[in-house]
């Protein structure tokens, strides 16, 4: 939002109730600020500059005279004496005298006092008890700030509403904690049950003993019976400290931004403005939008993207690194793209300016413009050369971002603006330079220096220091740089390229971890190979390295030949890795090196098309992991985590398009939407396409924008060519947020079969109303044996497009309408649809069916994903009530573990087996079922498991001992199959015992496995199992930590094991942040248990008591201060506040408040913080 600056002198704040209903249940007070004739509605303008000037002597509202000070409100003393309003009976109204005719304005008296009034309980700070002239509650409750409000007795006058409030006031308070009301810290009760109890408990006849009131007057009080309890909703962006601040005229300015109102506060960044202590006053406000200095962060828009007007061709980096200390030297060439242009703007923070330079001649301190984010060179023709000097103590950056240490070494991360923490810089990626770097540090310390690009220079060693430099010969923009100095020891391959070339490969490591690098070496190798054949990419440099770094705040970082990996993404051993983190090493790996062209050669022009790279190469090393490994397992993986965490993102407060809009951190856009729903849309290109015509589109985009930074606009553009397709409403996927929800019909008569499939799309954040999308849907259709019918033998009418795919066996229907209507002709019987075959959209579905029909598909289909979606709709519904038959469920899993007995030595049968036998993980039922209930879905949970482990206790067992593993442990598809497998039988066996024989059996096969994967599934079983003596449980954990505590990834589990235990209590968790091996600076242990506990130990989180949501905030609160980003993260949990219940609606939303009151919250948190609120 962009306007001149608004002035005027304050006249009052005004509640508008005009267009309010009075039976309204739920009210939103619009509040305008009148200045002078000009009336302005707040809520238009929050978030924005505001100004407070003093502008003179103070002059009574009654009769305008000037007075040093004034009483009452704003009155000279002659007028506060003898105005009515000013009388000791307006603060305490059993006190008016009005009957003994001595009222100061008899005239006033009748108008405002001798008029029926109203009693009042209201829940502000806590719960009160007030009165009000009838038929103005509305206005004194919003003037009073309340949150809820109920009328409880009508009176005939003012002072015989006194009466009955002094009576109230022997149980209620009559005052509102300011304090409270502006920090949001709400209280109070229920007040329908309250004024229930009250009428039952109180004699409103004992307010008038002893009191001159007649009885004409008494008969006339009566309870209100029927009246409606209102809640209201105030304009509130966020909440502020209790700070009240005031203009004098030894202050006469307030500048802040205007967070809120709440009754006669406005709530500002760093207090609040009370307006009743201006009246009289005469003062000006101000309301610009332009941000104050130390107000909320600015937001950032697609819409105002510029082109630079300077472009840096080359940059020339020296680092001189000591300990406490590095000197950096930035020489950059640059040159005018805009010719009106003359001046430079360059990204910085936290730097310390040394020097600055221009063609050789170096700047006086007026030169040059600089400020905490930025620093500006003017007067500048149409190229130079600028040198740069910067001092930066990586040593002090708990960030993480730009130049840092980590443990004996120093490494960088600079995506997404990480650069500016090491020199002022152009620190967008739209800017795209070519990088020499050089490096010098002790040598002795840090014998190995690495930087993007060649080696070309060193190392040489002159007085105990060496040098190096490396040169990256393609363009790339300052995120993509990196910088690794340490004592590290490496592994080195090569690999041969398409054309040819010989690669060199090295993965360094710290020593203690070298040992677990080689698997991560085969998937690099792997990856490079399929890269060639199925994307006909090539890698470009002569050496390709990755380095692990035990504290970094993501999984990886692509940059240019030199990739920074997260160790928990590339240490892997049989004893230091879960086959879970087998393959997440090798589709990280995968998915760094395949950016090499999908995010590298070609970059994205903004970060608003951040999903261009990112949702290119999650699809691309989605791809790659379902030819490494089973593809209808990976596509099931996928599918969970998208319903599970993007369904929840796309449903709450933070929902936002693939390609969003505006922001205000950019780290906070590194999201599932961004990512996997942005994977989902390349998929749905390459459905759309078919795999011909999207490899052909790929080609065009490497070969059109290489060495350039493009937008999902450009890609779109390179599909719609090759393909022919009009794709201007696919794009919809990139610019509007939230899930599209498809509901299917169906019919069958006189041997034709209807599908009508309609299309809807909830209403997001700033997106009210949603367009149709395009949407794939590939679908089948089953007899009722099970036997798949091909399309080709039936008569197919619709008016969408469509097409035949699998031999005739699966049918592609392109919906760009509301509605659609499908029809299959010369049908014998009623079929069975296989609907949304591979999830060829990332849609949710609304198709109500029998049981038999998801019975038949989960045991015939042959798509994977059908198959395993109708077994998870199964299961929810037995969630769905708390009347249903779980038998049938039972039965059905037992049946599945049969026949997974007789299962051929087949890892993708084996793997299906398994998964088809979980259970949905929590998270993934809070999102699917329409009615979330938390304790009936925990409860049932826990039933269903016991219930299934006992019912097939002998199925269990057996299944367990035919897959244990009777050779040395393989990461292999197979050896990963039959552990899932095992494990599954293992768990499910272990819920029919207890006692002894449950000990015997758990500890038995703890001690007995060769491999992380077995043991992390025994020491599973028993932090969570509740029949496990706690004696056990703890040997068990003692034993594991002192066999492992040398291995930091492996204790991160022992940790995240724990945190997610429903058996742990917040005073165990406690316990566990104070362990000697707990460190809440390094990202992985942080999250082992702060994250574990929020997204996964659901018993713990959500008690009612709120200590859960109370545990995780503080140790958010706590991060923010250290590392932005990863607080922020954490704050995820708290965020989806407003799937649950009304209670715990309210202990979320007041622990995100309790955030917001930092005074240093972090722009990345706050973000997060002030959206989510928003959203109430």
């Amino acid at each position: 939002m962009s306007f001149t600056p608004i002035s005027g002198r304050l006249e009052s704040l005004q509640a508008d109730t005009s267009d309010v209903v009075r039976t309204t249940e739920t009210v939103t007070p619009e509040y305008h600020l009148n200045l002078e004739g000009q009336r302005l509605a707040l809520r238009a303008f929050l978030g924005c500059g505001i100004r407070f000037t003093y502008r003179g002597q103070p002059t009574c509202l009654n009769c305008q005279s000037a007075s040093a000070k004034l009483y009452g409100g704003g009155y000279c003393y002659p007028c506060f004496s003898t105005l009515a309003r000013c009388d000791l009976c307006i603060v305490s109204p059993e006190r008016c005298h009005f009957h003994l005719h001595s009222c100061r304005e008899p005239q006033w008296g009748e108008t405002f006092c001798m008029q029926p009034h109203t009693v009042y309980l209201a829940n502000t700070s806590g719960t009160k008890v007030g009165i009000t002239r009838g038929g103005r509650e509305l206005n004194r409750w919003l003037d009073q700030g309340a949150e809820q409000a109920l009328a409880i007795v009508e009176t005939p006058s003012r002072r015989c509403a006194g009466y009955v409030e002094r009576l109230l006031k022997q149980q209620l308070s009559d005052k509102t904690n300011w304090r409270q009301l502006v920090t949001g810290v709400r209280g109070g009760q229920d007040l329908n049950a309250l004024a229930a109890s009250l009428r039952q408990s109180v004699n409103l006849q004992d307010a008038f003993r002893n009191t001159p009131a007649d009885a004409l007057e008494q008969a006339r009080v009566r309870w209100l019976e029927d009246s409606v309890q209102l809640t209201i909703k105030y304009p509130v962006l966020r909440y502020s400290p209790a700070q009240r601040l005031k203009v004098t005229p030894e202050a006469p300015e307030i500048c802040d931004n205007l967070q809120g109102v709440i009754g006669q506060y406005l709530l500002l960044t760093r207090g609040v403005v009370f307006l009743p202590d201006y009246r009289g006053l005469a003062m000006d406000i101000t309301i610009s939008d332009i941000m104050m200095k130390d107000g909320q962060p600015q937001e950032i828009k697609l819409a105002d993207y510029q082109a630079p007007d300077y472009y840096t061709q080359a940059t020339h980096l020296t680092f001189d690194i000591n300990d406490g200390a590095t000197l950096v030297t930035n020489l950059m060439s640059v040159e005018r793209r805009n010719d009106a242009a003359n001046s430079l703007q360059l990204d910085g923070e936290h730097l310390e300016l040394v020097a600055v330079s221009i063609d050789g001649r170096e700047l006086a301190g007026n030169e040059y413009q600089i400020d905490e984010e930025s620093l500006t060179l003017h007067n500048l023709d149409a190229s130079h050369e600028i040198k740069i000097v910067t001092r930066i103590k990586p040593e002090e950056n708990t960030a993480l971002e730009g130049l840092y240490r980590s443990s004996s070494m120093y490494c960088t991360q600079c995506e997404a603006q990480g650069f500016r923490r090491i020199t002022y810089y152009q620190d967008r990626p739209d800017v795209l330079a070519k990088f020499t770097t050089t490096i010098v540090a002790d040598a002795a310390a840090y014998p190995t220096l690495l930087s993007n690009g060649n080696l070309i220079e060193g190392p040489s060693i002159v007085d105990g220091r060496r040098s190096v430099t490396w040169e990256d010969p393609f363009p790339k923009p300052a995120y993509l740089f990196a910088l690794v100095a340490g004592d590290l020891e490496m592994i080195e391959d090569t690999f041969t390229t398409m054309n040819d070339r010989v690669v060199t490969l090295r993965i360094y490591s710290e020593p203690h971890n070298i040992a677990q690098c080689d698997y991560a070496m085969g998937a690099l190798k792997r990856s490079m190979k399929w890269d060639e054949e199925q994307f006909g990419r090539e890698y470009d440099l002569d050496i390709f390295m990755i380095v692990a770094v035990e504290d970094f705040n993501m999984g990886a970082m692509e940059n240019k030949g030199l990739n920074i990996f997260n160790t928990s993404c590339v240490l892997a051993s049989k004893d230091t890795a879960t086959d879970a983190a087998y393959e997440r090493v090798e589709a990280v790996v995968a998915h760094e090196y395949f950016h090499n062209w999908s995010g590298n050669r070609v970059t994205c022009r903004d970060w608003f098309q951040l999903s261009l790279k990112e949702g290119f190469t999650v699809f691309r090393d989605a791809e790659f992991s379902s030819d490494m490994n089973s593809r209808a397992v990976k596509r099931i993986d996928d599918v969970t985590f998208l319903r599970a965490v993007q369904f929840a993102e796309d449903a709450g407060p933070l929902a936002h398009p693939v390609r969003p809009a505006s922001y205000i951190e950019i780290s906070n856009f590194y999201t599932t939407t961004i990512y996997e729903k942005g994977a989902e849309v390349v998929r749905m290109y390459k459905t759309l396409l078919g795999d011909e015509k999207f490899r052909a589109g790929s080609d065009l985009y490497f070969e059109r924008f290489d060495g350039s930074a493009a937008t999902t606009d450009d890609f779109a553009g390179v599909m719609a060519e090759v393909s022919g397709r009009d794709l201007t409403q696919f794009k919809r996927w990139y610019e509007q947020a939230g899930t599209p929800v498809l509901t299917v019909h169906e019919s069958f008569s006189a041997g034709e079969f209807k599908l009508t499939i309609t299309q809807s799309c909830p209403a997001t954040p700033g997106q009210k109303e949603k367009l149709p999308f395009q949407i794939p849907i590939e679908l089948g259709l089953l007899n009722e044996e099970g036997t798949p019918l091909s399309f080709f033998d039936l008569v197919i009418d619709c008016e969408e497009q469509f097409e035949s795919r699998d031999g005739g066996f699966s049918l592609l229907l392109s919906m760009t309408q509301p509605t659609s209507t499908v029809s299959f002709s010369f049908l014998d019987d009623k079929p069975v649809v296989s609907f949304l075959r591979g999830f060829s959209a990332p849609v949710r579905v609304h198709y109500e069916r029998p049981a038999e029909d998801l019975k038949l598909l989960a045991n015939h289909d042959t798509d994977g994903f059908v198959k395993w979606d109708s077994m998870t709709s199964l299961w929810l519904q037995s969630f769905e009530g708390k009347e249903v038959d779980h038998g049938s469920l039972i039965d059905i899993v037992g049946g599945i573990a049969e026949q997974a007995l007789h299962a051929p030595e087949d890892a993708e049968q084996k793997m299906l087996a398994a998964t088809l036998l979980t259970m949905p993980e929590a998270n993934y039922l809070f999102e699917q079922l329409s009615t979330l209930d938390v304790d009936h879905v925990l409860s049932t949970s826990d039933q269903l498991y016991a219930s299934i482990g006992t019912q097939h206790k002998a199925t269990w067992l057996e299944l367990f001992e035919k897959n244990t593993a009777s050779g040395p442990y393989q990461p292999d598809g197979l050896g990963m199959a039959r552990r899932a497998l095992a494990n599954r039988a293992f768990s499910y066996y272990a819920q029919s015992l207890e006692g002894d024989e449950l000990a015997e059996f758990v500890t038995g096969y703890f001690s007995q496995v060769d491999n992380l994967t077995d043991r992390r599934a025994a020491l599973s079983v028993a932090v969570r199992h509740e029949k496990l003596a706690a004696s056990v449980r703890s040997k068990m954990l003692e034993d594991f930590y002192t066999a492992w505590q040398a291995e930091a990834l492996v204790i991160d589990m022992w940790f995240s094991l724990q945190a997610q235990s429903p058996l742990s209590t917040i005073n165990d968790l406690q316990a566990l942040t104070r362990h000697p091996a707990f460190d809440v600076k390094n990202p992985n242990r942080a999250r082992s248990i702060y994250s574990a506990f929020g997204m996964y130990n659901h018993h713990r989180l959500h008690a009612l008591d709120g200590s859960g949501y109370q545990f995780i905030a503080d140790a958010i609160g706590e991060i923010d201060q250290l590392n932005p980003q990863l607080a922020s993260r954490m704050a995820t949990p708290l965020t989806r506040w407003h799937r649950y219940d009304h209670e715990r609606q309210g202990l979320m939303k007041a622990r995100l408040e309790q955030l917001s009151h930092s005074p240093d919250i972090s722009k990345d948190l706050f973000e997060i913080v002030s959206k989510s609120l928003q959203a109430g």
